[in-house]
């Protein structure tokens, strides 16, 4: 059976999300819980960020990680109990954002259109299952080595796999925010997912574009230098202090980081 439950010595979490120095509303949303099983312990975090350009982000980000929460305390429990596989949550987790989706669709067509990214990450039994929709990403910070988990579903990410430009220039490229999915705004999403095993120490970053555009995966890989025994206010005083700095050098987005050690 499986239970929303307090976090424990087992599993440490935090985020930290901020307006930014320029905008008016914070867009971003996010999602952390954890759970209890007769295996061990789930975790799932997740960031969407809500589309700036567009009427009601905030709106859209809500929806999406209040739809996220149900998913994890409603139906993932149902799919552990009758031992469901990696497709099974694929399936049911896209389910819910497709959901979500349709309802952002709707409410576009009465009040102009709204969107939002989003990325997650569920960590159960020594495997993680990322989700991605948009320019959100997950990232594995492990043994001296970080890893992206998501791929960006945005024009500059077509433009590198093309061979058009190179990933430096991606950075500052003008059309870096123009996204080719997200949640809403007209058209189904289609969710990309990815799989894999996680090792004892091994700490989860979900983040909106407006974190990591001003911090680079060296200084990602460099916030929890006691990964084995992190302790999770220290996790959250690294994310505050990340932000902080971001907002430092001058990002004009809104800004959330969330962190899970599993």
């Amino acid at each position: 059976m499986l239970m929303t439950h307090e976090r424990t010595n087992t599993m440490k979490s935090a985020c930290w999300t901020d307006i930014g120095i320029k905008k008016k509303v914070n867009q971003d949303a996010c999602v952390l819980m954890e759970a209890d099983t007769d295996q061990g312990k789930v975790g799932f975090a997740a960031v969407s960020d809500g589309m700036g350009g567009l009427r009601d982000g905030e709106l859209a980000s809500e929806e999406m990680t209040i739809a996220l929460s149900a998913w994890f305390r409603n139906r993932l429990p149902i799919i552990i109990s009758r031992g469901g596989s990696r497709e099974d949550i694929e399936k049911s987790l896209g389910q819910t954002i497709l959901s979500v989706d349709r309802q952002l669709d709707r409410y576009s067509r009465q009040h102009g259109n709204c969107g939002t990214t989003v990325s997650g990450v569920l960590l159960c039994y020594g495997k993680y299952l990322c989700v991605n929709v948009g320019d959100s990403r997950v990232y594995r910070i492990g043994n001296r080595s970080i890893m992206q988990l998501t791929h960006d579903q945005s024009l500059v990410q077509q433009m590198v796999d093309n061979g058009e430009i190179t990933e430096e220039e991606a950075k500052t490229h003008p059309s870096q925010s123009v996204l080719l999915q997200c949640i809403g705004a007209g058209g189904e999403a289609v969710p990309e997912y990815t799989s894999g095993s996680y090792e004892d120490g091994d700490i989860f970053l979900v983040c909106s574009d407006g974190f990591r555009h001003r911090w680079s995966e060296k200084e990602m890989l460099g916030m929890f230098p006691d990964r084995k025994h992190i302790k999770q206010r220290n996790m959250a005083a690294a994310l505050r202090r990340a932000v902080e700095e971001v907002m430092r050098r001058g990002e004009k987005d809104n800004i959330t980081v969330v962190a899970v050690a599993p």
